[in-house]
């Protein structure tokens, strides 16, 4: 429902019409905000994540949520005109399909991963 009330918008009037103070220094507080993922004690508020969007993307980039849990992250990228890559060990295909199942394997060994890193 944000994503099609904000769609046009600047992140800046997005902010404005989600009724968000803008906070532009290194101290934030911010009031639970329901509207964005799921309920939950891992919550973070929505806030938070709009303003990193806000300072390190722009829309239509891609991020990367490694830990997706209540989906924040995915909720406040769509509203703000973000694409999300998420990812959680929970599968749940009927509540949140757009969070793709991932878990770690750490059976598997270090020499068959592959090299990130050349010392050449």
């Amino acid at each position: 429902m944000w994503s099609q009330a904000l769609s046009g918008k600047d992140d800046q009037s997005s902010f404005e019409t989600l009724n968000w103070n803008f906070i532009p220094w290194d101290v934030w507080e911010f009031n639970e905000d329901t509207r964005f993922g799921d309920s939950g004690m891992d919550r973070v508020p929505s806030q938070v994540i709009a303003h990193i969007l806000y300072f390190f993307s722009e829309q239509k980039d891609l991020v990367l949520d490694p830990m997706a849990a209540g989906a924040v992250c995915s909720d406040t990228c769509l509203a703000l005109n973000r694409r999300c890559w998420s990812l959680d060990m929970e599968d749940r295909p009927d509540t949140r399909p757009e969070i793709e199942p991932y878990c770690w394997n750490l059976e598997g060994r270090w020499e068959d991963m592959p090299i990130l890193f050349s010392k050449e």
